[in-house]
Formats: C-alpha cells, sequence, structure tokens
C-alpha cells in the first residue's frame, strides 16, 4: 500500500470534493489509515489513525474499528477523530519544532530541552506540557535509526592497482616514457612497459608514447625534421643497434640511380645494400613514379 499511497490519498481527496464523507478509510486488508474529511490541509494530514492487523495490539484494533465503524457510535466517533487528528498534529508540529529546540539549548539564556520544546510549540499554535514534552523526546530519541558502525575495510586487491595521487601518477607514467624513448626502446616495447607499470592503455596514453617516442628521436614534420623509419637488423641473432632509414635520403638514391640507366633488378640490390630493411614495395612505386614523363600543357594555337 506505501507505493501506492499519495496516488490513492489524491483520489480520495478528489471523492470528497462533491460529496464529502465525514470518514475516509484507506486499507489494503492489513493495515487501517483514517481520515477525518472535514480537516483542513493536505488530505495527508487529515489522517488521524493507523494500525495494523497483524502487529498491533488486537484489543485496540477492535476499540478502533468500534469506534469509527459501529453505527451506535458514530454520533461520538467525530469529535474522538477531531480529538485524534489534534493529537497527530500536534506530535508533528513538535518533531518539526525538535531540532530547533535542540539548538536552543546551547544559547542564552540555555532552557532545559523540554521547555525550549514547549516555548517552539506554544508558538505555532499548540499547548503541551512539560510531561508531554518529556514523553515525545524519549519517543523520539526510542525511533532514531541505529547509527552503523564505521567498519575500515581492506581495499580488495586488483590488477593495476595504484593508490598514489592522479597527478603523482601521471608524472610518473610521462618520466617513464621518456626515459625509455631516450633509452632507444620502440614504440611497442615502452607501451608494454607502461602497461605492466601503470595498467591498461588508454587513447590518451597511447598517444603518449608515439608522440615521446617521435620527439625523442626526432621524427615527424612536428619536431623540425624529415622523418625516418626505424628498421630492425636485417640479421635478427645479431646485437647491433637499430638503425634509422631517411626516406627523402632513400627518394634522392633511388632518383640517382634511375638517372644513371640502371634497370630495376640491378637497382634493388643497390638500395638494399644500402638501406636493409626497405619496403620493395615502396621503393618501386617512388622507381615508377620517376619513370613516367611529366605533363607538358598543350600550347595555346
Amino acid at each position: 500500500m506505501q507505493g501506492k499511497l499519495i496516488a490513492t490519498e489524491q483520489q480520495m481527496r478528489n471523492y470528497n470534493r462533491d460529496n464529502q464523507a465525514m470518514f475516509t478509510v484507506i486499507t489494503d486488508g492489513r493495515n487501517w489509515r483514517f481520515y477525518l474529511s472535514s480537516a483542513g490541509g493536505e488530505f495527508s494530514r487529515r489522517c488521524f489513525k493507523t494500525f495494523d492487523l497483524l502487529t498491533d495490539d488486537l484489543e485496540e484494533v477492535e476499540t478502533s474499528l468500534s469506534a469509527f465503524l459501529r453505527k451506535s457510535e458514530i454520533e461520538n466517533a467525530r469529535q474522538k477523530a477531531e480529538d485524534y487528528l489534534k493529537l497527530n498534529q500536534i506530535q508533528r508540529t513538535a518533531e518539526d519544532c525538535l531540532p530547533e529546540a535542540r539548538r536552543k539549548i546551547s544559547e542564552p539564556p540555555y532552557p532545559s530541552l523540554p521547555a525550549s520544546l514547549v516555548s517552539l510549540v506554544c508558538e505555532k499554535g499548540f499547548s503541551i506540557t512539560q510531561d508531554e514534552a518529556v514523553k515525545f523526546i524519549k519517543e523520539a530519541d526510542e525511533r532514531k535509526p541505529p547509527v552503523p558502525t564505521a567498519y575500515q575495510t581492506t581495499p580488495t586487491p586488483t590488477p593495476y592497482s595504484d593508490s598514489r595521487p592522479e597527478s603523482e601518477k601521471k608524472t610518473g607514467k610521462l618520466a617513464l616514457i621518456a626515459g625509455l624513448a631516450k633509452a632507444g626502446n620502440t614504440e611497442s616495447q615502452i607501451a608494454a612497459a607502461v602497461k605492466e607499470e601503470f595498467g591498461p592503455l588508454n587513447r590518451h596514453t597511447t598517444y603518449i608514447v608515439g608522440r615521446e617516442w617521435r620527439r625523442v628521436n626526432k621524427v615527424g614534420r612536428h619536431f623540425g625534421s624529415t622523418a625516418r623509419v626505424h628498421v630492425k637488423p636485417v640479421n635478427p641473432s645479431e646485437n647491433s643497434p637499430a638503425k634509422y632509414v631517411s626516406l627523402a635520403g632513400r627518394s634522392a638514391f633511388i632518383h640517382e640511380l634511375r638517372d644513371t640507366g640502371s634497370n630495376w633488378t640491378a637497382a634493388w640490390q643497390k638500395i638494399r645494400a644500402k638501406y636493409p630493411g626497405s619496403s620493395i614495395s615502396r621503393c618501386k612505386a617512388i622507381w615508377e613514379r620517376l619513370a613516367r614523363p611529366s605533363k607538358v600543357a598543350n600550347p595555346i594555337n
């Protein structure tokens, strides 16, 4: 019933606009809610009695049902409902005022909590005694949910977990990438080392790896030099350092071979000897491009 209570109360409010009943009852068979239809304010605040057939005292439930539903008691039922409703309004007002009352006891003239609560409730137009205030404060304290005990939990270790601050991790990652690039590592080797230290690489980290490698090796037009291609040694068993091929220098060499009248087979042997690791398809594409006759514009008649 709780999930549909608001909608049901609005429906009951609309029913009572044209033909107002003395009482309105909302129930799902177990939970019962009684409303004084003629009371003012929001319909939810017109509720003056609630009970649960399974958990509440059955004698009290029987008394409530007899008081508000038995025909012989209907004449006195309205006054009882008004008394219940007023009591509920006082309780709600005291509940609303209690936080302010707790604050006031720490300020001059330092009243007691019951006295402060009585004063605030009276300002709202209701009257309660000191004993009633004490009773309400005790009931409010009993209704407070217990504060859960805070337990320190040990974080579950996960792969690539790193407890360092984010700024420190970023600085350490960049330093590692730059250091590996200066040491002559390839991009794939740098990426593998960064993954092992900091976890899987995202797109930004992958870009940083490539950027730092190109910056250290002065590769690419953004770093003010002709692009160079990293080439592995021809013999994998050799421990010689990796060599670099100047694309501009290789193209000029192919151009020179073409101009001297060499055929492609002989030229390729010379290119491979001077620039080991070069791609035959790329070199031949340069060779064939040089062989094409240049286009000459048609003379104007």
